[in-house]
């Protein structure tokens, strides 16, 4: 129905959307933590697991949430054919885009307890 040009278009929109929703997360958070008026309280080491579970299958759950962060690693195997040059790109890629996303996940997690009570 749509040609393979619409829907890279529409990707890479989508993209952009989402990198600018994290970066805006990241600002603030830096920007809080310059003017030193973050939640530094939250990364005490007695309020850190407050209100935690102690139960592992709600582990087991986060962690398998998690997964979906880094899912589309292998979306790079179908693009295969279209690269040119795939024996130096395809490994680049997966190791800087989970790169990106671990520091850029990690980062936000920063700026939520700094920003938030």
């Amino acid at each position: 129905i749509f040609g393979v040009k619409i829907i890279s278009m529409l990707i890479n929109v989508a993209s952009v959307v989402k990198f600018g929703a994290v970066a805006f997360l990241l600002v603030c958070g830096v920007t809080v933590a310059i003017k030193g008026q973050g939640q530094t309280e939250n990364f005490m080491p007695n309020s850190t697991f407050t209100g935690g579970s102690s139960n592992p299958a709600d582990y087991a759950n986060a962690f398998y949430f998690c997964i979906f962060s880094y899912q589309y690693w292998n979306a790079l195997n179908y693009i295969y054919d279209e690269l040119k040059n795939p024996e130096r790109t395809l490994p680049l890629a997966g190791f800087f885009g989970i790169f990106g996303v671990t520091v850029s996940y990690t980062l936000a997690n920063v700026a939520y307890l700094l920003i938030f009570p």
